[in-house]
């Protein structure tokens, strides 16, 4: 089980709502993710302080999600492919982030940069 640190609800879980341009193209993505990348230093520091039985050093975090380009390509690919409806511009996906588990894409989508490009809304469960 995920122990939250930071904030705590009554809820394991929660649902976002997650936007993309339907023009916002792999190539784009992979250049927005390289640009905001802070969310993988903030995975990185979340998995150190909330699972510090499992992980004892960055290295061993690192060892687990792989380095900074290999999670932005993965990330990107998770990205590609959501769309389960399309809204106007925009390909639109819901995503269950749950707190028990150690998902890379759940833990981006929490940390995620957003902009016209790609946005995000957490509705709650």
């Amino acid at each position: 089980m995920k122990i939250r640190c930071d904030f705590v609800t009554n809820s394991s879980s929660s649902s976002y709502i997650i936007a993309r341009r339907k023009d916002f193209k792999r190539d784009d993505i992979l250049q927005f993710l390289k640009e905001n990348s802070d969310w993988y230093e903030k995975i990185i520091a979340d998995r150190l302080k909330c699972w510090s039985y499992y992980y004892k050093s960055r290295e061993d975090v690192v060892a687990e999600i792989g380095d900074k380009e290999s999670c932005i390509e993965n990330v990107a690919t998770d990205i590609i492919s959501l769309g389960d409806m399309e809204i106007g511009d925009y390909l639109v996906s819901t995503i269950r982030v749950c707190s028990e588990d150690i998902d890379l894409f759940g833990e981006f989508i929490e940390y995620a940069p957003t902009n016209d490009n790609f946005k995000k809304k957490c509705v709650g469960d």
